[in-house]
This record gives structure tokens, sequence and C-alpha cells, in this order.
């Protein structure tokens, strides 16, 4: 979903008013993001606009979320778009080759918006049982690593979280079942 639909939804915005902050030619050259467009109009609070991006973060595009957020501008989330559909590559991996975004932020904004904790890998948090009979290659090519077990539930270090055929692969060596 959108953030002026979930704008909407959370009764902050009427369709007039979002169609107001959205619409405006003068805005068409302006590399400010929609939501700090609303807060310049007065159509939406600081607050408020926060709000909604912690309440539904999971729900709003990355490209959006990080324009919402002014780390990047429409113009910029635009040419990495054009460019993803030729390159098929991910979004936030063509925000970071063209210097869009440094690595740092990407990891940062992705956690929040995942809900997955960064960190950095301890080797004291790594419960070495779990790498009895696993391939070294495999785990360094995913860049994954088991770091312990909780009952049923099994915790994963990983560099791209989002890498689900990995994670499959690693679970069905332990009997994990899907989230």
């Amino acid at each position: 979903m959108r953030l002026g639909e979930l704008l909407i939804q959370e009764g902050l915005l009427t369709s007039e008013q979002l169609e107001q902050g959205a619409c405006r030619p003068e805005d068409a050259k302006n590399v400010s993001s929609f939501g700090r467009n609303l807060r310049r109009m007065k159509l939406l609070s600081k607050p408020d606009l926060k709000k909604t991006l912690a309440k539904h973060r999971k729900s709003i595009p990355l490209g959006e979320l990080l324009g919402n957020l002014g780390l990047v501008s429409p113009g910029q989330i635009e040419e990495v778009l054009a460019q993803q559909q030729i390159s098929k590559k991910r979004l936030g991996e063509i925000l970071v080759e063209k210097g869009f975004l440094s690595d740092a932020v990407l990891v940062n904004t992705l956690s929040i918006q995942l809900e997955i904790p960064k960190i950095a890998p301890d080797p004291d948090l790594i419960d070495k049982s779990l790498l009895h009979g696993l391939s070294v290659p495999f785990l360094r090519k995913n860049e994954i690593l088991p770091a312990f077990r909780h009952g049923d539930e099994l915790t994963l270090i990983m560099a791209d979280p989002l890498n689900q055929p990995a994670i499959w692969r690693r679970c069905s060596s332990v009997k994990c079942s899907p989230p």
C-alpha cells in the first residue's frame, strides 16, 4: 500500500488533501519527498508522518520508505527503478552502486522495514554444534551462519535476510518450519 493510501486509512488525510499534496505543479520540480511536501503544506504533522511510517513500514515499498524518510529524492528513485527494469538488480543495490545511499543507510533502513535486528557477528554468539555437517562453501556463498537454537527456533546471521532459498536449504537440514 502506498503512503497516501495509508494516510487516508489512518484518517490523517482526505482524498482531496492527498490529491492537493501530490499534484501541485511547483512540486513537480521539487526533489523533496512526498511526506515532506505534505508537512510543508501543513496537511500533515511530522509526528503523524513518523507514527504512520513506523506503524506501516513493512507495507511501504523500500523506495517510497527511503523517499519519505528524506534519504533519496523522487528523481533518484525514478532513475533507479528504470535501471532496475533492465538490470533486474535489487533497488537497494542500485541505489548504493549509484552513490545515492551508503551501505550502512540501506542496511539500517532495511533493518527497520523488515524488523530484523542488525548485528555484527560475534564468535561467542555462535553455537558451534550447529555447524557440524554443513557445507562451508554453501555458508560462504550465501553469507549465512546459524547462530543459535532455542527450542524449535533457529536464529541465522545473514548478509541477505531476504535470501529465502538459502534459508530453506539450511532449515531443511535442521528440520525448521516456515515462519
